[in-house]
This record gives structure tokens, C-alpha cells and sequence, in this order.
């Protein structure tokens, strides 16, 4: 999901009904949210294109932050979001190159954002230092993260499409479906093989499938993970019996999409050395 797509839905999120209490419990904390009628006038006044006194932001953020550290509502963080969303696009827009992919970079920008937020220490930053004291430290964050993608990118060769068919022609009943223990922890050099082979397929195959299977082949053909280990991260409040239908509903996907990523790559495939082998011998026995 884009950034503008992500404000977009916290937004309407934050509307809800349920965050008013809270909203209204903490006026009485902060005079820059007394001074708003009620949350939906606070969001209108977030989301309006037009620019809002530097001194009315920074005092909303002090609030927002105060509000966000001190408990477990979703609601500060969310405001918070909205308030620096600016900033955050023109941190978006100051990235170049191609180190992570663009809803990579996206989900990075705001994921550091919110740990820098969380982190950040209101008592020992200056008056009217906050908004930059964010700016910077998320600034930072998310340049650390694009190097070292870079240097993973500049260590790892291309993988090898020959690896991939590997993967896609391997036994159902070994990638996916096993039920002996998980495996241990990837080393490096496997993490990195990984990495390479996710980025291919996505790069490759990411039009031929929709999001849900792409993850599944990931999920079980890559990091050798088992089909309802996946089925229970993703629905882990469904029924047993809505559980099982939907396992039933993922392994017949899983199968079609393998197929459907055997014909896209199909034009990549090498011949292994041993059907070359036969080849060969074949054609000493014509003529």
C-alpha cells in the first residue's frame, strides 16, 4: 500500500467513534487539544492542505507523543502519523536509487518513524525542537537501513533462475506441507540466497499473481516455511472448521500459482547437466 493510500486509511480509521473517549479524556492534559472542539474538527485540521502555525504543530506533537508513550492506544500514534505526513512524503521524495523497493521504502519510512517517536525523549529535547528532533532522528534511520540493503545488494551476486526451479519443482509434501519441526535459524550466506530470490520473483512474477499467492509461494517455497503455520499468522482468529477451509482454500492456490510461475519463468529454464547428458548420448546413437 502507497503512503497516500496508508494516510488515506488511518484516517478513516481514526474517525471512528471508539477514539473519541479517548480523545476526550486527554483535552483536559493538554491545552493544545483543548483548544480543538472534538476529533473530527483535530482530523479535519490535520488533513487540510493548507500550512498551520509551526508553533500549533509543535505543540501537538509534544501532546501526541506525551499521550502515545504514556499509554497503548492507537489513536496518538495515528495523529502523530498524520500531523508529520509532510514530512514523511518529502523524506519519500529525497530517496534515490533502488535499494528497497517502493512500498519497501514506504513501510520503512513509517515503521521508523513510529520507533523514533516511541523512543523519543520529550524531557530532554529543547522547546520547540520536537518536530525537527523527529525529522532528523527518522531521517537517519531510514538512510541506515537503505545502506545496508546497498551493501547486501553489492555482497549477493543475481541469483540463478536454476535455483528457483529448484524451489518451484520441489515436492509439495517437502516444501510447504511438512510436519516434522521447524528449521533452524538461516545463516547469512542462506538469508542473503533468500533475499535474492524473493526480489527475482517479485521483479519477475509479481503481475502474474496477486499479492496473497506471491507471499504463499514465498512462504512455503523459499523460506520453507509449512502451510498452516501460514494459515495461522494470517488468520489467527478464524474457527477451526473456517480454518480448515481456508488451508483446504491455500493449498489448491499454492498449486496453481506454482504453475503459473513455472510458465513465466519458463523461457529462463537451462537444462540440467544430466538431461544435456542423455541428449547428447541419444544423438551418438542417430544415424
Amino acid at each position: 500500500m502507497s503512503l497516500t493510500n496508508t494516510l488515506s486509511a488511518l484516517t478513516a480509521e481514526l474517525r471512528s467513534r471508539r477514539h473519541e473517549e479517548t480523545f476526550n479524556r486527554a483535552r483536559a492534559r493538554h491545552p493544545a487539544l483543548g483548544e480543538v472542539d472534538d476529533l473530527p474538527t483535530l482530523l479535519d485540521l490535520l488533513t487540510a492542505r493548507r500550512e498551520r502555525p509551526y508553533e500549533t504543530s509543535e505543540a501537538l506533537a509534544v501532546a501526541f507523543l506525551a499521550e502515545q508513550q504514556a499509554g497503548t492506544s492507537p489513536l496518538w500514534g495515528g495523529l502523530l502519523v498524520l500531523l508529520c505526513a509532510p514530512m514523511l512524503g518529502a523524506l519519500r521524495a529525497s530517496v534515490r536509487g533502488e535499494a528497497l523497493a517502493k512500498d519497501e521504502l514506504e513501510a520503512a519510512i513509517l515503521g521508523h518513524f513510529l520507533e523514533v517517536a516511541q523512543g523519543h525523549d520529550l524531557e530532554r529535547t529543547k522547546p520547540g525542537h520536537t518536530l525537527v528532533a523527529l525529522r532528523s532522528k527518522t531521517r537517519r534511520a531510514v538512510f541506515r537501513e537503505l545502506k545496508h540493503a546497498q551493501r547486501e545488494q553489492q555482497v549477493a551476486p543475481p541469483t540463478d533462475p536454476a535455483l528457483l526451479f529448484d524451489l518451484l519443482d520441489g515436492d509439495a509434501g517437502l516444501a510447504g506441507y511438512r510436519s516434522d519441526d521447524a528449521p533452524s535459524e538461516a545463516g547469512l550466506g542462506e538469508v542473503l540466497d533468500q533475499m535474492r530470490q524473493v526480489s527475482f520473483l517479485r521483479e519477475r512474477c509479481g503481475a502474474a499473481l496477486e499479492a496473497e499467492q506471491l507471499d504463499l509461494v514465498v512462504h512455503t517455497q523459499v523460506r520453507g516455511g509449512r502451510l498452516s503455520d501460514y494459515v495461522d499468522e494470517r488468520y489467527p482468529d478464524l474457527p477451526p472448521e473456517e480454518r480448515t477451509r481456508t488451508y483446504e482454500r491455500l493449498k489448491r492456490q499454492h498449486s496453481r500459482s506454482l504453475e503459473v510461475l513455472r510458465r513465466a519463468l519458463a523461457h529462463l529454464r537451462r537444462p540440467r547437466a544430466a538431461d544435456a547428458a542423455d541428449r547428447a548420448e541419444d544423438l551418438e546413437h542417430c544415424g
